[in-house]
This record gives C-alpha cells, sequence and structure tokens, in this order.
C-alpha cells in the first residue's frame, strides 16, 4: 500500500542522521513564512522546534510548517498527528507550496542543520543561531 504524503514514515525513528535536518526544515519553513521560530532541541532520537503561531493567520502557512519533513520523507507520528487537523485542501494548498519552493527551504534547511552537532539546542537570538551542545556522558566517564 503506497503513503500518502502527509502520512508517517515507518521508518521515521532510525532516519537519525536525517533528525537535524527534519527539525531545520521546520525552522525553515517558519521563517519563510514569516513565523518566528525560538529554538531547536535535539536529542538522541527525538527533536522538536518551539515556534509561535500567530492568531488569524491562514491555515495553510501553519499546515505547511507542519509538513516541512515531507520534503525529505521523514514525517513523523507526531507531525501526522498535528497535519491532520487540517483539512485536504489546506493541506494540498500546503504541499503544493512546499514543493514550489523546496529549493530554496532545502537550502536554508541545510544551512541551519550544518549549525548543529548531536544533541543539544540551537537558539535563534534575532537571526543568530548559537549552539549549546548537550553533553552526553559515555562509559569510559
Amino acid at each position: 500500500m503506497v503513503r500518502k504524503y502527509f502520512e508517517a514514515n515507518p521508518r521515521a525513528l532510525k532516519n537519525k542522521h536525517l533528525l537535524s535536518l527534519h527539525e531545520a526544515l521546520h525552522a525553515a519553513v517558519c521563517e519563510a513564512l514569516g513565523f518566528a521560530w525560538e529554538k531547536i532541541v535535539l536529542k538522541k532520537t527525538t527533536g522538536f522546534i518551539n515556534w509561535e503561531w500567530e492568531s488569524g493567520s491562514l491555515k495553510w502557512r501553519e499546515a505547511a510548517v507542519c509538513l516541512a519533513p515531507t520534503l525529505i520523507d521523514d514525517m513523523s507520528d507526531g507531525d501526522e498527528n498535528l497535519v491532520k487537523k487540517f483539512t485536504a485542501r489546506t493541506r494540498g494548498y500546503a504541499w503544493r507550496w512546499l514543493k514550489n519552493n523546496r529549493e530554496a527551504l532545502m537550502e536554508r534547511a541545510n544551512e541551519i542543520a550544518a549549525k548543529t552537532d548531536g544533541p543539544g539546542t540551537l537558539w535563534n537570538k534575532e537571526g543568530q543561531l548559537v549552539w549549546r551542545a548537550k553533553h552526553v556522558q559515555t562509559k569510559l566517564e
């Protein structure tokens, strides 16, 4: 059976190498659509982004932020749950916008992801990206 573009990828949790790019895509779409994002938190196998929903904003813009990882086929269950709250028409409009702007979004997401290195927090302080790594204790320590 073929998955719909907005459905979770069952391999998403195994795609640890895509984690920073996944969250950076959310951030890149936020920036492109005029939303502010505060930070990206990366853990060993999961991550999240804090961003501000604008009251009264067009719903397709919010759907586009949630759908961003579809550009690399890395939708998580959490993203899928958020996206399902939007109508099919809203999702479709957001998906078309993402596809039409894919190149610029991927370029910006790669710039953001390049600032990260393992578990930690990437802060967005007035457009200045500041990486703070989380110390991970190894068995030798």
